[in-house]
């Protein structure tokens, strides 16, 4: 059995899927599975994740198709298809740097029953408008505040993003998974019901990851 599962749910991109697949073949650390979840996309989504050739990727490759369950309920479907209990949450148009696999598999060798989040950013030199390239370098600013937070995080400073953070199966559950009610705030949220656990959250900077789209 693999040592940790990557789920990705997709929603309409065909167009960008494969760049993700792409650099997961590419990262360091091997020993892994990828959970795709087609979430009732209305695109060509379907045709390009089945016309996979699977013998392209060194890693095993699960792809589900479902009827659209938005944000919550497709990760929570991802991390129940999930073979391994440790799962790596991301979106499906990131491009992760060859090391953030091995970074969050390490850090739970060390801090077992934790989340991890990595950095997500958008590169500045993508943005096709002003707003774009505003948006870009405030998140830089932002994200070097966040780096100054304790670690684990206060109760005053928790974060999770879906788009690159990681947690036990045992732990996710005992949280609750994403609660399918809300439509936004769904990381902010597990979040929350985490902290008053007594769930630590973690944020490592060197778990990169980079958004192919901006938000």
């Amino acid at each position: 059995m693999n040592k940790l599962s990557v789920v990705i749910p997709t929603y309409n991109r065909g167009g960008k899927i494969l760049n993700t697949l792409d650099s997961l073949a590419k990262q360091n650390f091997t020993d892994f599975e990828v959970v795709v979840i087609n979430d009732g996309s209305t695109d060509n989504t379907k045709f390009v994740l089945d016309a996979i050739d699977q013998d392209k990727y060194p890693f095993k490759l699960v792809m589900v198709h479902q009827e659209n369950m938005g944000r919550s309920g497709s990760r929570n479907s991802g991390f129940e298809k999930a073979a391994t209990d440790l799962v790596v949450s991301i979106d499906d148009d990131m491009r992760l740097d060859e090391n953030c696999l091995k970074e969050h598999y390490k850090h739970h060798q060390e801090h077992p029953g934790s989340i991890l989040v990595g950095l997500v950013q958008e590169d500045p030199l993508l943005a096709e408008t002003e707003i774009q390239k505003f948006l870009a370098y405030q998140r830089i600013g932002w994200l070097k505040k966040l780096e100054q937070n304790n670690n684990p995080m206060s109760p005053n400073q928790i974060y999770i993003t879906a788009a690159n953070f990681s947690i036990s199966k045992i732990t996710f559950n005992k949280i609750g998974g994403f609660d399918t009610r809300l439509k936004a705030v769904i990381d902010y949220d597990l979040a929350m019901r985490a902290t008053e656990l007594g769930i630590p959250i973690y944020y490592n900077k060197n778990a990169i990851g980079w958004h192919e789209d901006f938000i």
